[in-house]
This record gives structure tokens, C-alpha cells and sequence, in this order.
């Protein structure tokens, strides 16, 4: 019954739509790698680095370190402030405010006089007056940067250009192979049928790598000929701007709080990803109101939530739909942007098919392959992760 040809016409024959049959074979499962290769939208990349222009969206901001500089010195005229992370994008004549850690804003305003790598100078502007000393913790924003008329001396900072962000390229395999004895046993089906069903085993294979991969994994650049092959960075290592851990139990402020930070950096966030025991959990927010509402005729009771409704009155409300997927653990919560999250596939180098029987070999043996990265806008502010929570 078996034959090579049989073999190679049925990878001709999937080959073309594969991609959409691997896209119903993930949404079955709800796998939440199914919208993020979606969101590829049919782009591709072409290096085995694959680099994009990333705008930044938090306020500039800069956290001061150092020695405490007294109201005295700060309203007497200009002072030395520190800056920890260095004073990149600080420009002379910026108009800086200050807020303490916990962001409550100062009552003045500071003109930048000069401006080192990790120090600037500045008196304060406008005649605004000081009324507290300005110690370590506090936070310098830029507020505007007056220009005079008729300006003939250019800004070109290029700091302002957008931030490039990269990920390295990843090659996913998985094969399999069938004896030609066994394709035509008593117990087996068909050629097709018999293949397609070990084709899908290959899926779930290759699902759980990319799926593990996109949530944890490390990137690692590819060397070939020593032996390191090139992984790409997964959204646990790239979502390391907006982090918060706890050891505490799980509550829904410490979700609300987390909006909070993605809001106050310029995201809005839409996605809740945890676990299926932490999403149990966020269900269970909601028993102590008046859900669920059981009716007298009804024979169903329980509880559940598929959206968390932040308690911050912006819009029409800030809603998050919850993705459940097993690759996370337990103590760990993300709230992401999932449209500024797309799993690409190089150019034609998507997941497909291939048929690797060798001439005279007794059976059938194929791969599925595909070269994949992964592309995160706004890594560092328009997503957060909560870890080291308690159920």
C-alpha cells in the first residue's frame, strides 16, 4: 500500500495549508501561542538577529542617589545632584521637577545648568522655592525645555531616536518516522490517516517547545561552529523593566496594583496570563459579592471569571481577558499587551512539513520544521509580571 510517492503527495498535499491546520490544532487547545503567531500578520524576518525600532513609553525619569542637598543649598542658588542609572537624556536647559519614591511631587521646579554622565547642576526656576531637602530616592521628570526665538542651534540628540530591541532566530524540529510494514498493519488505517495522526503527535511536540520557549527561555546567539545553535529570548527575559515580587498570598489589589504600574508607565495592558490554579484563584475574588447568581429553575452553581475588571476609572474601564497556559508556574502572574506580542516565523522559513524518507529506506520519515523569534513591543513598560506569590 505504502510507497515513497504516497509519502511525498501527502506532505504536497498539506503542505500549503498547514500553517492554518496547525492554527486550529492550537485554538482547540487554547494555546495562547495561536494569537501570538496570529499577530505576525504575515511579516517575517530575514537575519538570524532579528531587530526592531521599540518606542519608549514611560515619562523620562531619573532616580537620585547620593548624599541628602538641603533645602538651604537647593533655594541658595545651583546644586550637584546624582544621578543613579547616569543622567543620559538630560539636556541643558531642561525644566526637571522632583517627586519623593512613593510620588508625591515637590513643590518646585530645577533648571538644568550642566550636565555630566552621572551628575547635573541645576538651581531652581521661576522663582518656585523649595520647602524640603531632596534626599536619595527621590525622582527628577523631565517637565519641557523652553526654546528662544528664531532658534538656530539644533537639537540632535540622538538618544531620541526610538530604542532598537532585537531577538535571536530559533530552528524548532521534531521527526518521525513509520516502517513500511507497520503502515500497511493489520492495525493501522490508511496511509493518510496513519500519518496525519503521528503528524499530530509531531504538533504537540513542537507546541510545548515554542509555547515553554516563548515564556522562559534565554536567548543565546547562534555560534554553529561551536556547537550553540541560537535560542531566542522568551517573555520572562525580556519583560524585566516592570517586575514586582512577593511572597505574600495572592489578593486582587496586588493584580490592580499591577495595572497600576504598566498605566503609569504609558501601556494599558488587555491580558492576564497564569496559570489554570492562579486563574482558579482570581475566580475566587468574585465569591464574597453577589456571583454567582443562581436562579430558582437553575441546576448549575459555581463561580468563575474570564475578565478582571481593574478598579482604575480610566475610559470605559480597564478590562483584561484571562489566558490560561500551563507553562507557567504557579507563582507567576503577567499582565501583557498581547498585540504588541507576535511569534514570527523567518521568511520562508514557517513551520512546514518535510519529507526526509531516504531512497530505498523501508518506511516513511518526516520532520516538521520551522525557524521562529519573538518580537515584543514595549517590552520594559507596556507588560509587568507579578512572581513569588502564594495560592
Amino acid at each position: 500500500m505504502g510507497s515513497y510517492q504516497t509519502a511525498q503527495d501527502f506532505v504536497d498535499i498539506i503542505a500549503p495549508s498547514f500553517l492554518d491546520i496547525y492554527g486550529v490544532y492550537m485554538k482547540n487547545k487554547s494555546s495562547y501561542l495561536q494569537p501570538l503567531m496570529a499577530n505576525a500578520n504575515g511579516r517575517t524576518y530575514s537575519d538570524i538577529i532579528h531587530k526592531w525600532s521599540d518606542l519608549q513609553l514611560a515619562p523620562k525619569e531619573w532616580a537620585r542617589t547620593g548624599s541628602t542637598v538641603t533645602l538651604s543649598t537647593i533655594n541658595g542658588g545651583s546644586a550637584t545632584f546624582t544621578i543613579g542609572g547616569g543622567s543620559a537624556g538630560l539636556k541643558v536647559g531642561d525644566i526637571v521637577g522632583v517627586k519623593t519614591s512613593a510620588g508625591i511631587r515637590r513643590n518646585y521646579q530645577l533648571k538644568v545648568e550642566t550636565v555630566n554622565s552621572t551628575t547635573f547642576v541645576a538651581s531652581c526656576y521661576a522663582s518656585t522655592v523649595a520647602a524640603n531637602d531632596m534626599v536619595a530616592g527621590d525622582v527628577v521628570f523631565f517637565i519641557s525645555h523652553p526654546m528662544p526665538e528664531n532658534n538656530k542651534s539644533f537639537d540632535t540628540n540622538k538618544s531620541k531616536l526610538p530604542t532598537i530591541a532585537q531577538n535571536y532566530s530559533q530552528i524548532f524540529e521534531t521527526s518521525f518516522e513509520i516502517s513500511d510494514t507497520a503502515l500497511n498493519g493489520v492495525n493501522t488505517f490508511t496511509d493518510v490517516n496513519t500519518l496525519a495522526f503521528i503528524m499530530q503527535q509531531g504538533m504537540v511536540e513542537i507546541e510545548r517547545q515554542m509555547a515553554m520557549q516563548a515564556w522562559i527561555g534565554r536567548g543565546v546567539g547562534r555560534d554553529t561552529a561551536n556547537g550553540i545553535y541560537g535560542s531566542f529570548k522568551g517573555l520572562d527575559q525580556m519583560i524585566d523593566g516592570n517586575v514586582t515580587t512577593t511572597s505574600s498570598a495572592l489578593t486582587s489589589a496586588m493584580i490592580a496594583d499591577l495595572v497600576q504600574s504598566v498605566v503609569v508607565a504609558g501601556g494599558v495592558g488587555d491580558t492576564i496570563a497564569c496559570s489554570i490554579k492562579t486563574a482558579r484563584k482570581i475566580s475566587g475574588f468574585n465569591v464574597a459579592g453577589n456571583n454567582p447568581i443562581v436562579t430558582q429553575s437553575s441546576h448549575s452553581t459555581g463561580s468563575y471569571v474570564t475578565t478582571f475588571v481593574s478598579d482604575i476609572p480610566m475610559g470605559n474601564g480597564l478590562f483584561y481577558n484571562i489566558l490560561i497556559d500551563q507553562s507557567l508556574s504557579d507563582s507567576e502572574l503577567y499582565i501583557l499587551t498581547l498585540g504588541n506580542i507576535a511569534l514570527l516565523p523567518m521568511q520562508d522559513r514557517a513551520l512546514h512539513p518535510v519529507n526526509a524518507t531516504q531512497n530505498g529506506q523501508d518506511g516513511y520519515t518526516f520532520l516538521l520544521r520551522g525557524e521562529y523569534t519573538l518580537e515584543v513591543q514595549g517590552a520594559q513598560f507596556a507588560h509587568a509580571k507579578l512572581t513569588g506569590f502564594t495560592l
